[in-house]
């Protein structure tokens, strides 16, 4: 991927089908920008709507806003919609990798790990 603009990235994951597991980082951080910097409402009347404006009609609805929002979200609509045996990955269980981290039951306690990080740490010193 290449930021900051993520081009290549979001017109292949346009063009793919599923199943795969889009970058929600970059999803996110959309959304963020997008609710940061557009308004909800517009601060002024377009000119095309300045002739039949009236005050009593409230505040105008930024709808290009409301559009880019759509398009944000409306990926994960079309996955949610998608074929979902398709939609799926088909991993077997492979019993050398499941015997070795075996449950995870020889890993360290929290406390340990700290303590270990710890020592580490000083000895880096």
């Amino acid at each position: 991927m290449q930021p900051p603009h993520f081009s290549t990235y979001r017109r292949e994951l346009a063009e793919s089908s599923p199943p795969l597991i889009p970058y929600l980082g970059l999803t996110l951080q959309n959304l963020i920008v997008l609710d940061q910097v557009n308004p909800v409402f517009l601060s002024k009347v377009p000119e095309a709507m300045a002739a039949t404006y009236q005050e009593a009609h409230g505040p105008i609805v930024n709808f290009w806003r409301c559009w880019k929002h759509f398009l944000i979200i409306d990926f994960f609509v079309k996955q949610e919609n998608s074929d979902t045996r398709a939609a799926h990955y088909d991993i077997k269980k492979d019993r050398d990798v499941l015997d070795f981290i075996g449950d995870f039951k020889s890993a360290y306690p929290d406390f340990a790990l700290r303590e270990l990080i710890n020592r580490r740490k000083r000895q880096a010193t």
